[in-house]
C-alpha cells in the first residue's frame, strides 16, 4: 500500500517538498498538494514590476501542469480544517486522508486553522 502524504500550501515550501519527496519516494507514495492558489507567484522578482522591468503574468506559474508531470495530485482549494484524529484535511468540498503531511503555514491563514496544522504534523 502506498503512503498517502497531503502538502498544504503551493508556494515555495510547498512546491519543493512535494519534489524532494517524489524524488525520495519514487511510486511508493500518493502525493497530494492542496493550495488556495491556482498559480505559484515568484515574489522575489515583485520589486522588478514596480519598476516596469517585468511583466506581471511571467512571474505567476500555474501549479496543476508541473505537479502533473511528477505525479503530484494537485487540488485547488483552502484546507478548511485538520483532524489529526482522523488524520484527514478538508477543504469545503472534499476530505483527504494522509498518512504523513507536510504543513506550509500562511500568516495570513486563521488562527484555528494555523494550531490544528501545527498539532497535526507535530504529532504525525
Amino acid at each position: 500500500m502506498r503512503t498517502k502524504i497531503v502538502i498544504v500550501g503551493g508556494s515555495f515550501g510547498g512546491i519543493n517538498a512535494a519534489y524532494a519527496l517524489r524524488r525520495q519516494l519514487g511510486d511508493h507514495a500518493e502525493i497530494t498538494l492542496i493550495s488556495k492558489d491556482a498559480e505559484f507567484t515568484f515574489l522575489p522578482s515583485l520589486p522588478w514590476v514596480i519598476l516596469g522591468w517585468r511583466d506581471p503574468t511571467l512571474l505567476q506559474i500555474p501549479l496543476r501542469q508541473p505537479l502533473a508531470r511528477r505525479r503530484i495530485d494537485f487540488v485547488h482549494a483552502e484546507v478548511t480544517e485538520i483532524d489529526p484524529a482522523k488524520r484527514q484535511a478538508h477543504t469545503a468540498a472534499a476530505q483527504f486522508p494522509y498518512d504523513s503531511g507536510v504543513p506550509q503555514l500562511p500568516k495570513y491563514s486563521s488562527l484555528e486553522v494555523r494550531d490544528q496544522l501545527r498539532v497535526c504534523f507535530l504529532l504525525s
